[in-house]
């Protein structure tokens, strides 16, 4: 049974280049959330060959949290942090594993330029020859978050390495839980 058949809303948002991610409220929080009085909400990114061929120059968001969902939902509410609780990656393989290049696999809060990387690099599963999936990743931060860097910072997917992947032909679904904590 899917979420959806269980009532709860699912929220699908496109940025600016026609990117698609679903956004699934959890019910009743998950175990191991950095505040449980917050709730909880699932982030589900569809990412193609050519969107994975193109990250380096073509960062993807993943979330879509805009000021005014943030409550007080009637003010531009920027004093909001996403935390994110659980990342997993699923990797299928398609013609041909990609070339790394010196590329890197992250998930960070805001564009790339902020090196605000969420995991470590996750590149090398794109070349598997084989379907494979990273069930839970470890959120690490580099440091300690600032209130300029990380409020009302939305996350995207991203390649902070020197050059985008060649050659592959697989696709990703890369999932991100967390929750909105208000300041």
């Amino acid at each position: 049974m899917s979420i959806v058949d269980q009532g709860y809303a699912v929220e699908k948002f496109m940025d600016s280049q026609g990117n698609s991610a679903f956004v699934v409220p959890c019910p009743g929080g998950v175990v191991g959330a950095a505040d449980l009085s917050e709730p909880s909400f699932v982030a589900r990114l569809s990412v193609s060959s050519a969107q994975l061929l193109a990250l380096k120059t073509t960062p993807l968001q993943m979330t879509f949290v805009a000021p005014t969902l943030v409550p007080p939902a009637d003010v531009a509410n920027t004093n909001w942090i996403i935390v994110p609780e659980t990342i997993s990656l699923h990797y299928t393989y398609g013609a041909a594993a990609y070339t790394i290049n010196a590329g890197t696999l992250r998930l960070s809060y805001g564009p790339a330029t902020n090196a605000l990387y969420l995991c470590a690099d996750q590149s090398a599963l794109l070349t598997n020859v084989t379907n494979q999936v990273i069930p839970s990743i470890a959120v690490t931060l580099p440091g300690t978050l600032t209130e300029a860097t990380g409020l009302a910072q939305n996350i995207y997917l991203v390649n902070t390495g020197t050059a985008n992947f060649t050659l592959g032909g697989g696709s990703l679904v890369a999932t991100l839980v967390y929750s909105i904590v208000t300041m």
